[in-house]
This record gives structure tokens, C-alpha cells and sequence, in this order.
């Protein structure tokens, strides 16, 4: 899993910074039946989580978002103080994904795919 926080010199100076994390990869589902129910119940657990996006991009990756805003300059300390606390929020979503990875993880399945034929 990897998090990241970030604004340019623009944005920071009128509040505004991002929060990305990559939590893993979406089950797959023609693993059979109870790889199906997981890969739902994760879809079903993400929508529930307000001002954050979830995106599914090519690799099957799950990627959270939110947008973070402050009401005034967007200090790294603040950036960084306002991230944790939205990834509160969604520990039970980043717990669930965890605990339905591969035994590799996914940096080792980017690197390999990045690498394929």
C-alpha cells in the first residue's frame, strides 16, 4: 500500500491538497465464489466513504482519493495532520483490502507486469 500527499506552490497557497492512496488489488473474481463476495464487498465498502473517489485503473489496482482544504495555506503540517486523519476514516476499507492480497505484493505484480512480454 502506499499514500501520498501533494500540492503545488498554487494550489498549497489557497488550502487546496490531495490525498492518493493505492491499496492493493481487487480480488479476482473468476477465482472462484467466495473471491466474487470479497470483490463486492470491497466495491460495496468503498461507495460508503464520503469525499473520497475510488477508482479501479488498468492493473486492477483500487485507488482512494480525496481532495484536502484548509481555510488557509496548506502547510505540510496541516496537509499531513488533515491526511491521517481521512485515512482514519477509511481503515476498515484499507484493513479489508490488506487482508485480501496475494501473498506477493503488489509491487512485485506491477514490477513483473510492467516487465512482461
Amino acid at each position: 500500500m502506499a499514500f501520498r500527499v501533494w500540492a503545488s506552490a498554487e494550489e498549497a497557497q489557497t488550502g487546496l491538497a490531495f490525498l492518493e492512496g493505492r491499496l492493493g488489488v481487487l480480488p479476482f473474481t473468476g477465482d472462484g465464489s467466495n473471491r466474487r463476495q470479497s470483490t463486492l464487498a470491497v466495491l460495496d465498502l468503498a461507495k460508503r466513504f464520503k469525499g473520497f473517489t475510488v477508482n479501479l485503473p488498468d492493473g486492477h489496482e483500487i485507488v482512494v482519493s480525496a481532495e484536502l482544504k484548509s481555510d488557509g495555506p496548506a502547510t505540510p503540517a496541516w496537509a499531513l495532520g488533515e491526511a491521517i486523519s481521512r485515512l482514519a476514516d477509511t481503515k476498515r476499507l484499507v484493513d479489508m483490502v490488506e487482508s485480501l492480497q496475494p501473498s506477493r505484493r503488489l509491487r512485485d505484480t506491477q514490477h513483473q507486469s510492467a516487465n512482461a512480454p
